[in-house]
């Protein structure tokens, strides 16, 4: 089985005091799904988000 997720993170955010709650607001549904058994199969950076200070890719993971 294999799905895609779209992981974003404020680039803003890690300037200041919210930086960890900005990589564990980016990165926790990633963290759950490969806790979960889930395999990072592609990561593709995305463009054209219509906001300069915010990092998208999208993941696309497998699981058996």
């Amino acid at each position: 089985m294999k799905k895609a997720i779209v992981v974003a993170m404020d680039v803003n955010a890690l300037s200041g005091k919210k930086k960890e709650q900005a990589s564990e607001s980016a990165l926790g549904e990633l963290n759950r799904h490969l806790a979960e058994g889930w395999n990072v199969i592609h990561s593709f950076p995305m463009s054209g988000t219509g906001n300069p200070i915010c990092s998208a890719s999208v993941v696309v993971l497998e699981k058996d």
